[in-house]
């Protein structure tokens, strides 16, 4: 069963896809993909996994020199696209969109030339509240499997096969639902009835609009899969019949699990016949074989794509003209959020505009009008309206929902580690006084990223480095877990500097307490 039944049929999906689309804009920006990509154009891997905010573990190059494969691990890495593997590491759903935490993610594997011993390139994933920095790194196989262990096909990192993708949303003409120039392709131009085997393109267009419409028979029965007792909550699932059909083709074991992950139906597939039967899975052994995500799910882009949450522009430049090969070069798109959009709020009896501009939420009240509800507040009257929503924005709870996205926004930025994106969107108007669900504020979100342009621009801006989140912890305290020494010394530099200049008044000032 889905794992929230009363959301209604397709919820999971689309908070999925959100996620996918929050991780392509926040955690791949357009910046990053041509600082990366001159980089590795350059022949420097190194620096170009730097600049798509991977570490590489000192050892890398000397571990395959002393394993005997230092010239198939270098070929491997002088392919490497880290920008595009970042675009395809598997994620969280929902939220932040944050990376899956404490995954050995792995590349390509090796043999060692003078032992029997095989060693995998693998990126690992950090813990899910660590910077989003993962490390690339070489490991033998004798070392224990992490909680995650994926396997990423080479088409998501490896710029020497990335066509490859268009092969998993279409074949080698055109991807589904569009012309291979990126046109859509129109109602009339796609199919009403089961199209033949040669034309796996639009094979993939009819079994995909029959799972959209819930007929999950007629989705599998395309690629001589049955479906038994499906539940009306598979339409959930992204889930590609042909990549399930080509791996249960490859299997083994008379039973495996195609689908076993939090917050999805789960479904199981048994082999004990002449054609693979699909259906919810049943109590059963908890380490039988599970396909990694990549073998059943369809690719995110594709799905984003053809729903009309993104643009072509906006995908990652060798996504792009793998689906759309007749559609030539293009730029990747950046993401752009107009931060002084208006919200509307109740306000006693009328409606009030209120939005973001030149660093301040600006309301239609006057200063004195909003301090006099804030006191009146704090000895338990109950706010509403304007006052209510400049109270919550510089506390960090709700407020209308494009302040919200706007503020989640801002804030994503900032955790996935986009210093640049974070100083325009402020050169832009947005308030850096703002916080975050939790009592945050951006100096509680400078472990993320380079702090040593951010920092002073938010101090400048009135920002206390001694004021807390609402469990108690400044913005020193998030440095000192993640072991930032050099942003420690500047927040205690910032904290000293403070202290000589005038009274610790607001020391450790709450959310609650600020306005």
């Amino acid at each position: 069963m889905s794992a929230h039944p009363r959301r209604g049929p397709g919820w999971v999906l689309r908070r999925h896809l959100g996620a996918w689309r929050r991780a392509r804009r926040c955690a791949v920006p357009a910046r990053m993909v041509e600082e990366a990509t001159e980089l590795r154009l350059a022949g420097d891997w190194a620096r170009a996994c730097a600049a798509a905010r991977f570490d590489v573990e000192p050892s890398l190059v000397r571990d395959a020199h002393q394993a005997g494969i230092a010239a198939a691990v270098l070929d491997d890495l002088q392919h490497l696209a880290p920008d595009l593997l970042r675009w395809h590491l598997p994620r969280l759903l929902g939220g932040r969109a944050e990376l899956a935490p404490n995954c050995e993610v792995v590349l390509a594997d090796y043999r060692e030339r003078t032992g029997s011993d095989r060693l995998v390139l693998a990126a690992y994933t950090p813990g899910v509240t660590a910077p989003q920095v993962p490390r690339i790194a070489l490991r033998r196989r004798t070392t224990p499997v992490w909680p995650w262990a994926i396997r990423m096909p080479r088409e998501y990192w490896d710029v020497r096969r990335t066509d490859d993708l268009r092969l998993r949303c279409g074949d080698a003409r055109r991807t589904a639902f569009f012309h291979p120039d990126g046109r859509r392709r129109t109602a009339a131009e796609l199919p009403t009835a089961p199209p033949p085997a040669y034309d796996a393109a639009a094979r993939l267009e009819w079994a995909t609009m029959r799972w959209d419409a819930g007929d999950f028979a007629a989705a599998l029965a395309t690629y001589e899969l049955v479906a038994q007792d499906p539940e009306p909550e598979w339409i959930d699932l992204p889930l590609n019949p042909p990549m399930v059909a080509d791996a249960l083709a490859r299997a083994d074991a008379p039973t495996l699990d195609v689908v076993n992950r939090p917050a999805w139906p789960r479904v199981e597939a048994v082999l004990d016949g002449l054609t693979p039967v699909l259906r919810p899975r049943l109590p059963g052994p908890a380490d039988r074989p599970v396909l990694d995500d990549e073998r059943w799910q369809r690719l995110p882009d594709w799905d984003l794509l053809r729903l009309g949450m993104i643009e072509p522009a906006e995908l990652h430049p060798l996504v792009h003209r793998a689906l759309f090969p007749a559609a030539g070069p293009v730029a990747m798109a950046p993401f752009r959020v107009d931060v002084t959009a208006p919200a509307r709020v109740r306000c006693g009896a009328d409606w009030h505009v209120v939005r973001v501009v030149d660093g301040r939420l600006r309301v239609p009240h006057s200063d004195d009008d909003l301090r006099r509800e804030a006191v009146l507040s704090a000895f338990g009257a109950r706010s509403s309206g304007c006052a209510a929503v400049w109270a919550a924005w510089y506390s960090g709870h709700r407020v209308p929902r494009l302040l919200r996205e706007l503020r989640q926004h801002v804030f994503d930025v900032a955790f996935h580690g986009d210093a640049a994106g974070v100083l325009a969107l402020l050169d832009a108007g947005f308030d850096p006084k703002a916080r975050i669900n939790g009592g945050s504020t951006l100096l509680h979100y400078l472990s993320h990223l380079d702090h040593e342009e951010l920092l002073p621009r938010l101090l400048a801006a009135g920002l206390d480095p001694t004021t807390v989140d609402a469990s108690g912890l400044p913005p020193i305290g998030v440095a000192m877990a993640w072991r930032r020494e050099r942003l420690i010394d500047d927040l205690v530099a910032a904290e000293t500097a403070m202290t000589a200049r005038a009274p610790r008044a607001t020391m450790n000032r709450r959310p609650s307490e600020e306005s």
